[in-house]
């Protein structure tokens, strides 16, 4: 009696420990290594369920007929200042752009931050922060040098920045007047304009680094001497001269002398002067013969005139003096 009490103790005891209470098998933990899935109710060794684990690892899972979404294209669009964060190196941020396309079963993303580089604000800073499905994120930094911090000024909007997220070309401009575009087809700087190349900005003028933001600026056209008197069959000679009251060189100055040909003859009508620096006066002579026909007691009036094109060769100034001679 006694022994089969014990027994049945026994039994009891090692079902207690295999069987959990609420009757589930499948997530049951034997006391030697524990139950796998799908193996209920099995006590293993610890070898064995290391091999049943290893045998579910090796089994590929099985993918569901439902494939994972590309994102949607995004259209492309030129934002304000708030791009970027603590960790792109860029102060004073200007603004951004951003698109999304898709090539295929390829997504890219692509975001430019523009504003100056942290260590140098003299320099221009453009981050390229690209991202790709199915792939990573990357991103690519470009320095435009001497242009202070740079701002986008064009770029593919709409559904053309969708189409050309690749591709696009980025343009931008300076606070110091440097233009140009990046080449997102490879990452390319191209300057255009500005001080880099050493033009001057517009609505300046000098040569870089010295641009001033006034252009030369003739004074009064001074012509010696004023009144005359010549003989039929002489001659007599005229000094002009033109002085620059403006910051900056002139690009060419031009004086030239208006004149009654039937009377007179001028050696030379038009007399070039190549540059007039600021500050500076140039002085041209005029050399004239009065013919033998022109009658004694006539006055003759002569027109001289001053022209200076600027560097940008966009604007004239222009100044008029007016000189008489009288036959005699």
């Amino acid at each position: 009696m006694f022994s089969t009490i014990t027994a049945a103790l026994a039994i009891a005891a090692v079902l207690a420990l295999v069987l959990p209470l609420d009757g589930s098998q499948d997530q049951a933990l034997s006391p030697v290594a524990g139950v796998i899935p799908g193996t209920a109710g099995t006590v293993m060794t610890v070898a064995d369920r290391d091999k049943v684990v290893a045998q579910q690892a090796d089994q590929p899972a099985e993918v569901s007929g439902y494939p994972f979404p590309l994102p949607e294209p995004r259209p492309g669009e030129i934002h304000g200042p708030g791009c970027g964060d603590s960790r792109v190196f860029m102060v004073k941020r200007t603004n951004s752009w951003g698109a999304g396309g898709l090539r295929g079963e390829e997504y890219l993303a692509v975001n430019i931050c523009a504003g100056a580089y942290r260590r140098d604000p003299d320099t221009g800073y453009l981050v390229v922060s690209r991202t790709r499905f199915p792939g990573d994120t990357a991103s690519a930094s470009i320095l435009v040098p001497h242009s202070g911090p740079v701002r986008i000024t064009d770029a593919p909007l709409g559904e053309e920045g969708s189409a050309h997220v690749w591709d696009a070309l980025i343009r931008f401009d300076s606070a110091r007047g440097t233009v140009g575009y990046i080449d997102l087809s490879d990452d390319s700087l191209h300057i255009t304009g500005g001080p880099v190349e050493g033009v001057c900005p517009e609505g300046t003028f000098g040569t870089p680094p010295n641009c001033v933001l006034t252009e030369a600026k003739l004074g009064t056209l001074h012509i010696s001497p004023k009144n005359r008197v010549v003989k039929p069959g002489g001659e007599t000679v005229f000094t002009a001269k033109i002085k620059n009251n403006g910051r900056a060189a002139t690009n060419s100055v031009d004086i030239c002398v208006t004149a009654p040909k039937k009377l007179v003859r001028f050696k030379k009508w038009c007399l070039p002067i190549n540059t007039v620096p600021s500050g500076q006066t140039a002085t041209r002579k005029f050399r004239m013969q009065v013919k033998h026909k022109a009658k004694p007691g006539k006055r003759l009036a002569f027109q001289f005139e001053a022209v200076s094109t600027a560097i940008d060769r966009k604007s004239r100034d222009v100044r008029n003096t007016q000189v008489t001679i009288k036959v005699k």
